[in-house]
């Protein structure tokens, strides 16, 4: 589900950097701000190499425009999604420091409140990778649940859909 939009309220230009009280912080080299009536969906988008970071554990890099969706909770703001259109790469670590990565050329939809990434490949030809030490895995679409405990993201599952195919890189 896409959110419709309305003119930015105040448009950003230059090094424009998100610091988020829940660990998630955002940069990126143009933005703009669209606060909601209701302050229930205001709308902070980024431009161009854009970088997501949470505590050091979950890298996310997108090349072209990401959508941070937000609301007013107890006069604090939450935020409740993140889309993230173009090429987009979310690297994470498990719980002995191996890094794996997810690529994905289409749209990336960060679901905070049900903890859930949801990956869908929308050009021809280019599916989404999962890549880490022991190969590959390409697939049409996935979705990656994960926990927040003690500040560090920790991947719990990763669902692949769709014309799936593994390289692997382990002899034997």
């Amino acid at each position: 589900e896409k959110e419709s939009f309305k003119e930015p309220l105040i448009d950003l230009e230059g090094h424009v950097g998100i610091h988020h009280a829940g660990g998630l912080t955002a940069h990126g080299d143009f933005g703009s701000y669209c606060p909601s009536e209701d302050r229930q969906n205001d709308i902070f988008s980024l431009k161009g190499n854009v970088t997501l970071s949470y505590e050091n554990s979950l890298a996310i890099a997108n090349d072209d425009r990401v959508r941070i969706i937000s609301k007013e909770v107890e006069a604090k703001k939450e935020i409740t999604r993140t889309y993230a259109e173009g090429i987009t790469k979310i690297a994470f670590f498990d719980e002995v420091e191996d890094v794996h990565e997810l690529t994905c050329d289409g749209l990336v939809m960060i679901d905070h409140e049900k903890n859930a990434i949801h990956f869908l490949s929308e050009n021809e030809g280019k599916q989404i990778s999962f890549t880490d030490k022991h190969g590959q895995i390409f697939a049409d679409r996935a979705v990656l649940d994960y926990e927040i405990a003690d500040k560090k993201f920790e991947a719990k599952r990763i669902l692949l859909r769709g014309h799936v195919s593994l390289v692997n890189r382990i002899p034997g």
